[in-house]
């Protein structure tokens, strides 16, 4: 059973994709595990590419990691390209994945991160790694995958992704979100199986 989105807070925005350039966002700790060295080195290829990218890191705050990334970003020559959003509490994070285009999450490991649900709900295709559980959730309908710490398939996964934007039904990845990760949705199969057990142990 997955974790639970709120599909009532997390909704589709208005934002018409690519306007004013590709708005990517990251949600998560900054920590090297999560593959932000990776995204950025991506977006520097990116814009060596001549694309338009821009993209939010969201979640700074939530640990005492070290920062080094807008130092790292600087380095790369992206740091005009980067926001730094520190740890903003859950009920401005629609707004956020709303300003978006693209939800990318690089990690190294993960199981089915909440973050990715989220996107999912807001109807955001990803960008996202063969890392554990994304590869789970996520087919061509929904986004696309690169394998961990591969720059180059990462950068080659969001160019193919920004090129064939269209071929993304977004209102396809919102009903897949409502239908299996919804809290409601996942709270009923909770159920089902406390009360399966609780049959069987009547017996």
């Amino acid at each position: 059973i997955p974790n639970g989105v709120d599909c009532e807070l997390f909704r589709p925005a208005t934002r018409t994709p690519g306007e004013g350039g590709w708005r990517l966002i990251y949600s998560g700790r900054y920590d090297p595990a999560k593959g932000l060295d990776e995204l950025l080195q991506a977006l520097q290829g990116l814009r060596a590419e001549g694309r338009d990218v821009h993209l939010d890191l969201v979640g700074g705050g939530a640990t005492a990691l070290r920062n080094d990334f807008p130092e790292r970003a600087a380095q790369l020559g992206v740091a005009d390209r980067v926001r730094f959003i520190d740890e903003v509490p859950w009920q401005q994070m629609p707004a956020l994945f709303g300003a978006a285009d693209i939800f990318v999450l690089p990690s190294h490991s993960e199981g089915l991160p909440l973050s990715l649900l989220e996107a999912f709900a807001c109807g955001l295709p990803v960008v996202t790694t063969r890392c554990g559980g994304p590869e789970e959730v996520v087919d061509a309908s929904m986004g696309r995958l690169a394998e961990p710490r591969d720059v180059p398939g990462l950068q080659a996964a969001l160019a193919a992704t920004i090129d064939d934007y269209g071929s993304y039904d977004r209102g396809h990845i919102r009903r897949v979100a409502e239908r299996r990760f919804d809290y409601r949705a996942v709270a009923r199969r909770i159920h089902s199986v406390y009360e399966e057990a609780c049959v069987g142990r009547s017996r």
